[in-house]
């Protein structure tokens, strides 16, 4: 499996721990490169994460995210060459009955698109979507599709598992309340936890309950759109960034299996923020929701009750 081969996402990983008293005093001998990784090579790295404390965990995934940021340059060279799963942009179809010019405002309305995957978000949100890149349907589409979104290759998949299992392990008593109790956190534990392709689907991603994760890792807001549901997630433990320091990524879950990355125009309407947020982020985290309330009553406005708005379905 070609896609084991490197680390190469550059992630945004400035973790807050709450744990800092006496670190160890080294670091443990452990290879993040996976230059020339087997499967057995990655489950013994996630093995051995497993089994350290919390403050060697925090210095691997501030290793991790070393290696990561160097090798990225390098990585998107080689996607160019095709030596991983090229990226596929469905380009939308455009009409002229979509185009529209009023003439004595000396106004042009931005056109229309449709796409083959576009019948999967609800109506009124079409309009403001740019593009959809579509990834490889190996079961690990979830993760292809948030590394493009986080502007990357989509074979770094198998690094996007690592760092959001890594992240689940470290804070597993916040994701148990994210996901509803033990058992369910387990379920998420137990889905990331597979490093192969193709993936069979109970390791495949669900959402909703890996958008919290997702945005809290990369401190990014993430949008979730399908014609089942659609939600918003913010970072439950970083305080709020400045407005023009955000990132904000868009998964469209399509064909009732997979998943695409979406890219929206700038300050469209979004969906309303998933109800546990509000209840299990930390205090500090506060702030983070003001900035997109007009955005959101809008996507009320367009969508209404077309679709599913809190955290009660999961699609995978």
């Amino acid at each position: 499996m070609d896609d084991c081969k490197m680390v190469t996402i550059k992630s945004v990983y400035n973790a807050r721990y709450k744990h800092r008293n006496k670190l160890p005093q080294q670091e443990p001998e452990i290879d993040l490169s996976m230059k020339d990784a087997t499967n057995t090579d990655v489950d013994s790295f996630v093995t051995k994460f497993s089994a350290y404390d919390i403050h060697i965990q925090q210095q691997i995934i501030e290793r991790l995210k070393a290696q990561v940021i160097g090798n990225s340059t390098k990585s998107d060279k080689r996607e160019e060459k095709g030596k991983h799963f090229p990226e596929k942009v469905v380009q939308p179809l455009v009409t002229k009955e979509s185009v529209k010019i009023d003439k004595g405002k000396g106004l042009v309305v931005k056109k229309h698109h449709t796409s083959p995957y576009m019948q999967w978000f609800p109506i009124g949100i079409r309009k403001y979507v740019e593009k959809i890149i579509d990834v490889k349907g190996d079961g690990n589409c979830g993760y292809r599709a948030i590394a493009v979104g986080l502007g990357h290759g989509e074979s770094e998949w198998i690094n996007i598992r690592k760092i959001l299992f890594m992240e689940l392990e470290h804070y597993f008593s916040l994701y148990e309340g994210t996901c509803g109790d033990k058992e369910l956190a387990e379920e998420l534990r137990y889905k990331l936890n597979f490093y192969r392709s193709p993936t069979p689907n109970d390791r495949w991603m669900i959402m909703p309950k890996m958008g919290h994760l997702i945005a809290s890792v990369f401190q990014t807001v993430v949008v979730f759109l399908s014609n089942h549901q659609c939600l918003t997630f913010l970072p439950l433990r970083y305080p709020p960034l400045p407005p023009e320091s955000r990132r904000l990524i868009a998964l469209g879950h399509v064909n009732g299996d997979h998943f695409v990355t979406i890219h929206l125009q700038p300050n469209s309407p979004i969906p309303p923020i998933a109800r546990n947020w509000y209840i299990h982020h930390y205090s500090f985290a506060d702030g983070w929701e003001t900035q997109y309330s007009n955005q959101i009553e809008e996507f009320k406005n367009i969508v209404g009750n077309e679709v599913a708005t809190t955290d009660i379905i999961e699609l995978e």
